[in-house]
This record gives C-alpha cells, sequence and structure tokens, in this order.
C-alpha cells in the first residue's frame, strides 16, 4: 500500500487520476480498521470475501493510469 501510495505521489495528477491516492488511503484505512476488529471476539471469526478485493481493484484500476501503482496493490 505504502508503495502504491509512493508511486501515485510522484506522478502529476493528470497522469495518476485525481482521486486514486485518496482511494489507496481509505482502502489502508479500512484494511487497518479490520486489522484491529479482528482481535474482538465473534467478528475475529468474520472474513472480507476475495470478490470485495477484486472488485476495489477493479475500481482503482479505472481510477488510475498508473501501471505500477496497480501492481503494488
Amino acid at each position: 500500500m505504502i508503495l502504491a501510495v509512493g508511486d501515485l505521489l510522484e506522478e502529476p495528477p493528470e497522469i495518476r487520476g485525481p482521486h486514486a491516492i485518496f482511494f489507496v488511503l481509505a482502502y489502508l484505512a479500512v484494511a487497518l480498521v479490520l486489522l484491529a476488529l479482528q482481535y474482538l471476539p465473534g467478528i475475529g471469526e468474520w472474513r472480507v470475501p476475495l470478490i470485495a478485493d477484486i472488485a476495489a481493484l477493479s475500481v482503482f484500476l479505472l481510477l488510475t493510469h498508473s501501471a505500477a501503482a496497480f501492481w503494488f496493490l
């Protein structure tokens, strides 16, 4: 995630897409919240389906033109 943000910050907004950095940071925030919730009883056994990650990658690919950031994500 940090590599994807770093790659996006190196490029001008016209190339990277205007909302790509916000999407990656929001994705990182959700991942950290889910990591913290993992230690709560009852919620810790719940898993995010793989299709949610694939959908997030698809949205990110539409938001950015950077192939390197997509690979890092």
